[in-house]
């Protein structure tokens, strides 16, 4: 009858194999789990990369149209014009209109002998009221909460200036317009504009082929 290994024999035969076993799953494991840290770290970085991609969709979807219009005018009916196309993209687009004069510094320089600066800028401002009263309806004018600034300086320069501080993302003004003299400009201030201006000016040509559909609510 044969005898059986004693259990000493066992351990000695086992134990290195055991040893082995337990080396090799060590090693399987290992590179499982450092395959698995470099899927996660890509998932990560795919992730980043999709939150970064809709954040971009997502913030070319939220435009929605212009918020803040200027438009500058002389007084002129070119101007006229102007503002009413400028009314007609502020309601289209729910946005904001701010009607913009620029007093000549020259103008301002010869009235000064009969009037007071400040109130020849109360005056241009009063003035600046009507032509907006006269071009636009009272309920066109709520609703887009017209306001109007007068300023004296360089016509381009304050413009800009304008759109600037009040975060205008549109100009609208006229092609042409007429300086104090009463005197046509072959759109001086209109070409400055459109080469220093850092957000969309649109120019209102002289010459319509169609008139301005009556979009505004009266």
């Amino acid at each position: 009858m044969a005898r059986k290994p004693s259990a000493r024999i066992i351990r000695i035969v086992t134990e290195p194999l055991w040893r082995r076993d337990l080396l090799e799953m060590r090693v399987v494991d290992g590179l499982a789990s450092f395959g698995t840290r470099r899927r996660h770290a890509a998932g990560r970085g795919d992730a980043a990369n999709d939150s970064k991609k809709k954040t971009m969709m997502s913030r070319s979807k939220r435009w929605a149209g212009f918020r803040s219009v200027l438009c500058p005018i002389d007084f002129s009916e070119h101007s006229r014009r102007a503002l009413e196309y400028a009314a007609a993209v502020a309601l289209d687009a729910k946005a904001g209109l701010r009607v913009l004069h620029v007093s000549d510094p020259l103008l301002v320089a010869s009235a000064a002998a009969a009037f007071h600066t400040r109130q020849l800028q109360a005056q241009t401002a009063r003035e600046l009221q009507t032509f907006i009263e006269g071009t636009l309806p009272p309920r066109t004018r709520t609703t887009l909460g017209v306001t109007a600034e007068v300023l004296i300086g360089n016509p381009a320069d304050q413009i800009i200036k304008a759109a600037a501080r009040h975060r205008a993302d549109l100009i609208v003004v006229g092609a042409h317009g007429v300086n104090a003299a009463k005197r046509l400009l072959v759109g001086s201030t209109t070409l400055d504009l459109l080469q220093r201006a850092t957000v969309p000016v649109l120019a209102i040509p002289r010459r319509l082929r169609g008139r301005l559909s009556q979009s505004q609510p009266r």
